[in-house]
């Protein structure tokens, strides 16, 4: 059997650097915007991985090289072919309107915290106000941010990626790459469609079959369908199948299809906004509405009189030196918060952690640094009480209590503050509960949403459960972020029909869940900007957190998935949930990254989405199981882990072609595993 290309050689260099661009693009790569997944694979790696298998490595591996090269336009006329002239965001900001430039640009461009969506629609908005001779003076500062061919070329590769597309963001090579890939493949193709099914046809006597019995986000099914392959994804969890099947039927749909599940997004969104403001629960008497909301534990420790505020930090926003200080009031046992702008020498104190409350898992008394307790020591002997499904708030009795200190406002000019809540912002949060309690059973039983236990004797829930006392999946959102995730789960069930329209709600409700839970921290942006809300995941963990941010309705906007990125991609291809034990389907190439040795607890951290959509995946996918199945989990680094391993990687040989091929992807640090 001819030895394929990958066999032989692999430019490891290149796509290092084509993988990094692409996972710098965050939000901007094609299949983030769906939803969270741990360690999606880059397109482009799984891009080069296919064609490597499908070419054949001839004697003369130079030559191979440099046609591998020319397929993936990552040759020297590839990259410049990719090149692209952007306007720099210096020129952008330089004709902005003053308004603008205070409201989205900092010191070193966009602000952070500024949504992808947003900047398209400023340099849109500032486009349309300049004059010709504005127009062409950009245009102008464009053409001059493309260097000459001489000095692109003299750049180290990862240095011209700042200049170009990825490689997926074009049609290919150009006519001449095509030729000369056709003399040295003995091939007829004109785009990579084409060649895939040419190498595949030789190789296999169809169009190659592609798997991933551990597809997770699914950029293995999704790449290999958009080379042309048909494509088979496969996993334990009905989470993975979502975002595999969306990628293939929504990112990789029709244009039709793209615009039915986004206009049933978009009026969801506009009734539940609707209602929201008919409820008065965002707005003030000032005609402000709320833009964002950060709330903080707070614990009265034995001898203390006063229930102390935690967190780590007091500091809100770093461009306009925002802080937050506590003050005691008679005859009161809660503490008072002041917002206020500083000096830069008192801000300065307040970044390096000075009048934090939580220290190294210890209290520490606001007014008397040398007063401390700890964290651990509060929760008791016998731990924290179990909250009931009933609990979406702290009792009384609880250690550990919740309150609201700071909310940002912003009014119809875009302009923000910052103000501690007074007595009408409480009586809107009571306002929340009470409208929560009266849909809650309800919106239980319909799945709009959570009503799941968290399971017990997980490494990340056991923490949750032992810190905070929450059992229940629901216990991770406060009142105000269950109403109104609740409500959008509510309308788009009312007003989505067809099966895209549905899975399409289905992670829309999962991704909001990311975006707004008490698990998301506020972060202060380094160097200017606006200050914003972290998604749960920011990391690969279930992180309790002693002060966090809520999003009200207006702001979840930007954290709804899109499918913007469209590509059409093989419609044969399918997606499975299922144990890869168990899988039936043949494929021609399999490539795999499956678990390893609890790098990452994928059954746990899923579990967390699944919960907001246990009760309506039945609605969407009738034949898909509706929990995590934990048990069957392929995990550990003993006897049983190794067994499990053995057992998939048997099966998938049963379900190849005699002459097919498989690639395992190792991605653990420890290479003892």
């Amino acid at each position: 059997m001819q030895k394929a290309f990958i066999e032989t050689q692999f430019p490891i260099a290149r796509l290092s650097a084509e993988s990094y661009k692409e996972r710098k693009a965050v939000s901007g790569q094609t299949l983030t915007g769906l939803g969270k997944w741990w360690g999606r694979k880059p397109l482009i790696l799984v891009r080069a991985c296919i064609l490597g298998m499908l070419m054949p490595a001839s004697n003369d591996p130079k030559k191979d090289r440099e046609i591998f090269l020319k397929i993936l336009t990552m040759d020297d006329d590839g990259t410049w072919q990719r090149q692209k002239g952007e306007i720099p965001v210096k020129a952008w900001r330089e004709v902005a309107p003053a308004e603008i430039q205070d409201k989205y640009f900092g010191a070193r461009g966009f602000q952070r915290g500024i949504s992808d969506e947003e900047k398209e629609f400023v340099l849109a908005e500032i486009w349309e106000g300049l004059n010709e001779e504005q127009r062409a003076r950009l245009d102008e500062q464009r053409k001059r941010s493309i260097p000459d061919r001489a000095t692109f070329d003299a750049l180290p590769y990862a240095e011209r990626l700042d200049f170009t597309e990825r490689p997926e963001n074009v049609c290919g090579p150009s006519e001449a790459a095509w030729q000369e890939t056709n003399e040295h493949l003995a091939t007829s193709a004109s785009n990579l469609e084409q060649l895939v099914e040419q190498l595949g046809k030789r190789n296999f006597g169809h169009v190659p079959r592609v798997g991933d019995a551990f597809c997770g986000g699914g950029s293995i099914p999704f790449e290999a369908a958009r080379l042309g392959c048909e494509s088979f994804g496969s996993d334990l969890n009905p989470t993975a199948g979502l975002l595999s099947w969306a990628g293939l039927n929504l990112i990789g749909g029709d244009k039709k299809t793209q615009n039915e599940v986004a206009a049933v997004q978009s009026s969801a969104f506009a009734a539940a906004n609707k209602q929201i403001v008919e409820w008065g629960i965002e707005s003030n008497d000032n005609g402000e509405r709320a833009d964002a909301y950060i709330y903080c534990l707070e614990v009265k420790p034995q001898g203390c009189e006063y229930y102390i505020p935690l967190a780590p930090s007091w500091v809100i926003a770093e461009k306009t030196r925002i802080i937050a200080s506590w003050n005691r009031l008679e005859d009161t046992e809660k503490l008072q918060p002041t917002i206020k702008s500083v000096d830069n020498s008192e801000f300065k104190l307040h970044k390096d952690k000075e009048g934090a409350t939580v220290v190294d898992g210890r209290v520490i008394d606001p007014f008397d640094s040398s007063r401390s307790w700890s964290v651990e020591a509060l929760r008791g002997p016998d731990g924290l009480r179990r909250w009931a499904n009933e609990d979406v708030a702290p009792q009384q009795i609880d250690v550990f209590q919740e309150r609201l200190y700071c909310v940002r406002w912003i009014n119809d000019r875009g302009e923000r503050r910052y103000a501690a809540p007074d007595e009408k912002d409480l009586a809107r949060e009571s306002k929340v509960l009470q409208l929560l309690h009266e849909r809650f059973k309800e919106w239980q039983e319909k799945g709009f949403i959570p009503s799941r236990q968290i399971p017990t004797g997980g490494d990340e829930t056991e923490r949750l459960i032992r810190t905070r006392g929450w059992t229940y999946w629901h216990h991770f959102f406060s009142p105000r972020q269950l109403l109104c995730q609740g409500l959008i789960a509510q309308e788009l069930n009312r007003l989505a029909t067809s099966q895209a329209a549905k899975a399409f709600s289905l992670l829309t409700v999962a991704r909001l869940a990311n975006w707004n839970s008490r698990l998301c921290r506020w972060l202060q942006p380094q160097g200017g900007g606006i200050g914003g809300g972290v998604e749960t995941f920011y990391n690969q963990a279930l992180n309790p957190l002693f002060n966090f941010s809520v999003r009200p309705l207006h702001m979840l906007k930007s954290a709804m998935p899109d499918i913007r990125n469209g590509s059409t991609v093989n419609s044969l291809s399918r997606i499975n949930v299922g144990d890869a034990r168990d899988i039936k389907h043949e494929c021609d190439i399999w490539i795999t990254d499956p678990p390893y040795a609890d790098a990452i607890n994928y059954h746990e951290l899923a579990d967390f989405f699944l919960a907001w959509n246990q009760k309506l995946i039945p609605d969407v996918f009738p034949d898909w199981p509706t929990d995590s199945r934990a048990e069957l989990a392929v995990r550990g680094d003993a006897a049983d882990f190794r067994r499990s391993m053995v057992e998939v990687y048997k099966n998938l040989a049963d379900c190849m072609s005699s002459n097919g091929m498989q690639l395992v992807m190792f991605t653990h640090q420890n290479p003892a595993v």
